[in-house]
């Protein structure tokens, strides 16, 4: 299986981006496009709601599920886990289709108080070394406690592929009022999602639901988003409001590479509601604003990596947001910069910037507040400084930080924060290196993941040429 050809051109992105961007240090350019990072974001939220409502429960599909249940309850062995090919010690489901209809009917058997077994967990198991081809159908959990994994454990190293189709994941609130409080928790263990065509996965219920991805991994994305985290109402006669925030999402031990965004629509990762990384690589990825966090997001990242990123923005975070970002690694990426702020808040701690070509800093801000401590700026390549703040920025704590082997700009010798409004550098403190950053434990697990799937596709494609 051949992954996707990498796109030759970073693409267009939003106009207020890429004013900011491309030459963040004109104050005159910055001021006139104040146009709102939020509407490509928000016209998708609308979109999402209406073009996709066909593959998502409404009212009409739950009241078939009910009227059909008692065909289920004397049929559904036919939908039951059944022994996987690829391993008859367990018993998983071999196919979406057939996840699918035991997803709908267990949940129909829990309304009508027949259930199938006891909860609050309900625990489903893909099939170990099964590539599960997505068609008209996501993955579309509907019970509070839902666990899907990847064979008996749980773990990437399984192979359980999840590949192509419009959107491989959904999740959303209950169309049942009385259900929509108990709906508060999904887990998600040691999927592979590849090749996802709009979006891989939409985490797109209120706040009150929280999704946990363990050991997952996404290659080769070229839609809409990887993951997008945003509240996108069952009826389209709800308002979507910024109180509505979108669920909490935990991605744990994972990676994305290899994802190819062709438009300024795109993203790796979209948030208005509660987003946390822990020990995530991001790498080779192409695109415009590869996270973006916006309308009072909440993105908090710890111990992850970016690495050989060709993207406009790493981590973009604008309309009141707030990102926390802590002992994280950007090494290599090719960017406007890794870490853009409009009208938010940004922290950063214990992270290093090391050897990347940034054209506007690694950090460039703009009516934000800024706060940095004990982090690195290594080797990179800028126009003006590792730090660039406009005017109406706040430098809030720029404590203990260390800058070395810094090319252009107005601050590489000393290195330190260009503040526009003054026109002056404000050096760093710090005689070394405090980062505790360690780039090779952040990495490991992610590039022992992505050596198995390689492998796993390799000898499917030999096994595929071979059987022809």
């Amino acid at each position: 299986m051949q992954q996707p050809d990498a796109i030759r051109n970073l693409g267009s992105t939003s106009p207020s981006l890429l004013s900011r961007c491309s030459s963040p240090m004109r104050g005159s350019q910055k001021a006139s496009s104040r146009k709102s990072l939020g509407e490509d974001l928000s016209d998708i939220q609308k979109r999402r709601s209406t073009k996709y409502s066909s593959q998502v429960l409404s009212m009409g599909t739950l009241v078939k599920i009910l009227l059909t249940a008692l065909v289920f309850f004397c049929s559904r062995c036919e939908a039951q886990p059944v022994r996987c090919p690829s391993d008859e010690s367990i018993r998983g489901f071999p196919n979406l289709k057939s996840l699918d209809v035991y997803l709908k009917s267990e949940f129909a058997a829990v309304l009508t108080q027949n259930p199938y077994r006891e909860g609050p967990k309900y625990e489903y198991i893909l099939c170990p070394n099964t590539v599960y081809e997505v068609t008209d159908v996501p993955i579309y959990p509907l019970l509070n406690g839902t666990i899907i994994k990847c064979g008996r454990d749980g773990k990437s190293s399984d192979n359980c592929i999840i590949e192509g189709g419009d959107i491989q994941v959904a999740i959303r609130e209950s169309t049942l009022d009385f259900y929509r409080p108990e709906f508060e928790l999904v887990i998600f263990k040691g999927l592979t999602f590849i090749l996802s065509k709009n979006i891989s996965v939409g985490t797109w219920a209120t706040e009150s639901t929280t999704a946990w991805f363990m050991d997952c991994h996404w290659a080769g994305s070229e839609g809409h988003a990887a993951l997008l985290n945003t509240y996108v109402p069952m009826s389209n006669d709800v308002e979507i409001h910024h109180s509505n925030r979108g669920m909490h999402v935990y991605i744990i031990s994972s990676s994305m590479t290899k994802t190819r965004l062709k438009s300024k629509r795109f993203w790796g990762i979209a948030n208005t509601g509660h987003m946390y990384l822990r020990n995530v690589t991001f790498e080779d990825n192409k695109g415009t604003q590869f996270i973006f966090n916006e309308r009072g997001g909440l993105l908090d990242v710890q111990g992850s990596s970016f690495i050989r990123n060709e993207v406009m923005t790493t981590i973009s975070t604008s309309e009141g947001a707030n990102t926390f970002i802590t002992d994280c690694f950007f090494v290599e990426n090719d960017v406007t910069a890794n870490l853009l702020a409009d009208n938010s808040t940004i922290k950063i701690h214990l992270t290093k910037f090391s050897n990347n070509s940034a054209t506007g800093g690694d950090i460039s801000t703009f009516s934000s507040d800024l706060y940095v401590s004990d982090s690195c700026f290594i080797g990179g390549t800028y126009d003006e400084a590792p730090i660039y703040m406009d005017a109406e920025s706040k430098l809030m704590t720029n404590q203990n930080n260390f800058g070395e082997n810094i090319t252009g700009g107005n601050c590489a010798d000393p290195p330190g924060v260009y503040l526009y409004e003054e026109a002056t550098c404000t050096p760093f403190d710090a005689k070394e290196c405090s980062s505790r950053a360690d780039l090779l434990s952040v990495t490991s697990a992610a590039r022992h993941h992505q050596f198995s799937l390689l492998l796993f596709w390799g000898l499917t494609g030999l096994l595929a040429t071979w059987l022809a």
